[in-house]
């Protein structure tokens, strides 16, 4: 795991540099410049976009991932498999786009009561599914070379940065609505050319089109381990972006635009765990490979007590702190309505964040069909939860949806390890780290702080990582963080 955290400095760096220009987009220049439903059109063109992305790249990335350890040995079979995947995800690429047409009746329908100003962007929703197809599956290859770096700038802070502009570009009415939602979708178009041009330039990648030479031992492995694969991404795109295309249906764009704004500033205690995943995922491949038990469970308590511990800091700074947040952010009185939200959601990502690297693990045992059933229960419950709790109670009711099907997959996963693995990340040092949140939750939640409201986010946040740090630090809840405080205090005495 230390090498694992010193691994993903730069792209920790990176993400978090991402977020604060996120910050400043969606909870700033967004609300300052955009109507709340214009903000609820947008979020929705691209989650529809992202639910459908599974249908172009078929498992494909997954099954890359599981041979990698393989292919890499062999330079002309990898470039073989890779033309063979790219020309699979064109398929069902084209596919997709096909059922879309056929079907663009029925889908207007879904969506013309309550959100109709979305009818006139099906296109755009074609175009960024096209575009993330396969900007994914480049992006999973990287991952195999242990390079998280360049995708996560592309993602985090090159995309961010496009959008803020365009953005502000339609809040001085240089652009309209419709040419700043053109822009926005030939922004995934750019960072795809880019990506493609890194990746070619960079990595001795060839497209070989004499499949003829694929050995069907090979073909068969690979549409073995997709279909698996595709299962797991079409359910964790239903997990990500449902939610949003049906508070749209049920509720409207003002609802969505408030969602989405709620959801982005939960989103911040996950994004941690999506570093160490990327670079933890081919690592976890190859060690189930060599059978290494012992590294595996290493990697497995390490990764859910270090998430863990920071999971629970950034809770608790963003619920401490959600009152100054709206009084500060452009129609904060109107997003304020999803504050329960925010509450209910985050149990979930701090779930998830303490499982670890779970679903990886199911992922690259020999028990990794169990993951299919999980995902569809899960998938399910969120779909039907949605249609149940969204039209009764609102989008606090899509939280509650969001937090149940979390748990139940997460839970479920969890079992399936324990069980058939024999293996929990759980410690000692779990529990001291549960009474060191709920210790420093209560202390700063009913601490008084009367300033201006961005001085009382920033005293309140220094006093919480102060008192929190310190007392995980003294009780070493986690040896990887001592360590590398250790280091940064050692730093800091040689300019003394």
């Amino acid at each position: 795991m230390g090498v694992v955290i010193r691994q993903s400095f730069w792209s920790t760096l990176i993400v978090y540099t991402g977020v604060m220009i996120g910050f400043l987009n969606t909870l700033i220049i967004l609300p300052r410049f955009l109507e709340v439903e214009e903000i609820g059109l947008i979020r929705l063109i691209q989650a529809n976009a992202m639910m459908i992305v599974p249908m172009a790249l078929l498992g494909m990335n997954g099954a890359y991932i599981k041979y990698h350890s393989s292919l890499k040995l062999e330079p002309k079979l990898n470039n073989q498999i890779i033309t063979f995947q790219l020309l699979v995800i064109l398929g069902g690429a084209f596919l997709a786009i096909l059922l879309a047409y056929l079907n663009q009746d029925f889908i207007k329908a879904l969506f013309e009561e309550k959100s109709s100003a979305y009818n006139k962007y099906l296109f755009i929703t074609i175009i960024i599914f096209i575009s993330q197809s396969f900007f994914d599956y480049f992006i999973t290859y990287l991952w195999t070379q242990l390079n998280i770096t360049f995708q996560n700038y592309l993602q985090e802070i090159q995309l961010r940065v496009v959008s803020l502009l365009i953005v502000l570009l339609y809040g001085f009415d240089l652009i309209s609505l419709q040419w700043m939602i053109y822009l926005l979708a030939s922004n995934y178009l750019v960072a795809l050319v880019i990506l493609l041009f890194y990746v070619f330039r960079n990595y001795q990648i060839t497209l070989d089109f004499r499949l003829g030479q694929l050995k069907r031992e090979w073909i068969n492995k690979i549409i073995k381990f997709s279909a698996y694969s595709l299962t797991l991404t079409v359910g964790s795109s239903i997990f990500l972006n449902v939610s949003y295309s049906m508070t749209s249906t049920y509720l409207g764009l003002e609802e969505n635009g408030i969602l989405t704004v709620c959801i982005f500033i939960v989103t911040i205690i996950e994004l941690p765990k999506r570093v160490i995943i990327q670079i933890l995922a081919p690592i976890l491949s190859e060690n189930f490979a060599k059978n290494d038990r012992e590294q595996i469970k290493k990697n497995y308590t390490s990764s859910s007590i270090n998430l863990g511990l920071i999971g629970f800091l950034l809770m608790i700074g963003i619920i401490t702190n959600l009152p100054d947040l709206f009084a500060i952010i452009p129609k904060g009185e109107v997003f304020q309505k999803g504050t329960s939200l925010i509450m209910v959601v985050s149990i979930a990502r701090i779930a998830g964040m303490l499982l670890g690297v779970t679903p990886e693990l199911l992922t690259y045992s020999k028990y990794y069909k169990s993951n299919i059933y999980i995902m569809i229960v899960g998938a399910v419950a969120m779909i039907l939860l949605n249609i149940w709790l969204i039209p009764t109670y609102g989008i606090i009711g899509a939280g509650i949806s969001i937090l149940i099907a979390g748990l139940i997959s997460q839970l479920s996963r969890f079992i399936v390890v324990l069980v058939k693995l024999k293996l929990s990340p759980f410690t000692q040092k779990h529990l001291i780290l549960f009474l060191i949140s709920t210790s420093v939750f209560l202390i700063i939640s009913q601490t008084p702080f009367n300033l201006h409201p961005i001085a009382n986010i920033m005293v309140r946040s220094i006093i919480t990582v102060i008192i929190f740090g310190s007392l995980a630090y003294f009780l070493k809840v986690s040896s990887e963080v001592n360590a590398i405080i250790h280091k940064v205090i050692i730093q800091i005495t040689k300019f003394f």
